[in-house]
């Protein structure tokens, strides 16, 4: 299947990020843990924070397709229609962008470099997060917020055998197959569609399964979200970024120390996904298959 081609606005021609800086990202999550127990932050205003971010993030609209079967129908060619679904997405996290607590704190100019370099991350999260989140849901019949009993233990696994992640990834291309095959006349052969995007496939299937097994909450997730987007270096308004990020750092980690206090490597664990999405967002932009995770996601749709 040949690379399938972009849309003209800006954010959808986000240049890929350098590896080094996934080793660079790494180390500067391992210093920050080191000092943020110096940074006091009550249980209470961490939770004034977080909701803040829940109220504007309503996350279904870019992790599921709403109008799939809409474009199924559509006679147009398979491109226009990724392409469609391409300048949703863009704003859709525009939109989002605007509603943040923190928008007015830096300028637009600011906010536009964010999201034309982070927007594949964000997708990426997004996506893995909502089926995580979603299905950690109906296994417990309940919201899927902070009611978490359960979670991760220290020492317990958070990542798939390779049989399981085979599998996994295998019923994932199925489903991708499926989709692709609906919206195109003529059939894409699953074999193609595996060297094509097994890897992302791989890369998607592997985050998502660690939140499913971290049982990762919603107030985490808004929390991660902010944290991805803001992770930059070397641009415009770098001292009034770094300050935001530091303050929803220090609530993630207050939120996670006074609700899971038996957890004491959770919150490692969260920062730990940080590189992972990255490295996957990568993938997604140098495969330009920003469909992939969309498409996975076609079980969840409401």
């Amino acid at each position: 299947m040949a690379p399938l081609p972009w849309t003209n606005g800006q954010i959808l021609k986000a240049a890929l990020t350098s590896p080094c800086d996934i080793l660079q990202l790494r180390r500067h999550l391992e210093t920050w843990m080191n000092n943020s127990r110096d940074r006091h932050m009550t249980p209470e205003q961490a939770m004034i924070i977080i909701s803040q971010l829940i109220e504007c993030d309503d996350f279904e609209d870019i992790a599921i397709v709403n109008n799939l079967d809409e474009l199924k129908e559509a006679k147009s060619e398979l491109s226009d229609k990724l392409c469609a679904i391409g300048d949703t997405i863009v704003y859709k996290l525009v939109q989002w962008t605007k509603r943040l607590p923190f928008y007015l704190e830096l300028p637009v100019t600011v906010h536009t470099q964010l999201l034309s370099h982070k927007w594949h991350e964000l997708l990426v999260l997004t996506t893995s997060a909502y089926v995580a989140i979603r299905s950690n849901n109906n296994n417990n019949n309940g919201p899927c917020t902070s009611g978490y009993n359960g979670g991760v233990s220290n020492g317990s696994p958070t990542r798939l055998s390779n049989d399981e992640l085979q599998h996994e990834v295998g019923m994932g291309l199925c489903a991708l197959h499926s989709v692709l095959g609906a919206m195109v006349d003529g059939a894409i052969s699953l074999e193609q569609l595996k060297v094509e995007a097994g890897q992302l496939v791989e890369q998607l299937t592997q985050l998502t399964a660690t939140f499913r097994k971290l049982q990762l909450c919603l107030e985490e997730y808004v929390c991660l979200k902010v944290v991805a987007m803001l992770n930059q270096e070397g641009y415009q308004g770098q001292r009034e970024i770094e300050m935001i990020q530091e303050r929803y750092l220090t609530a993630l980690r207050v939120f996670v120390e006074n609700r899971f206090p038996q957890q004491s490597g959770r919150l490692g664990e969260l920062l730990s996904r940080l590189p992972e999405i990255q490295s996957a967002g990568e993938l997604l932009l140098h495969t330009k298959m920003f469909f992939v995770p969309l498409f996975l996601n076609t079980n969840f749709a409401r």
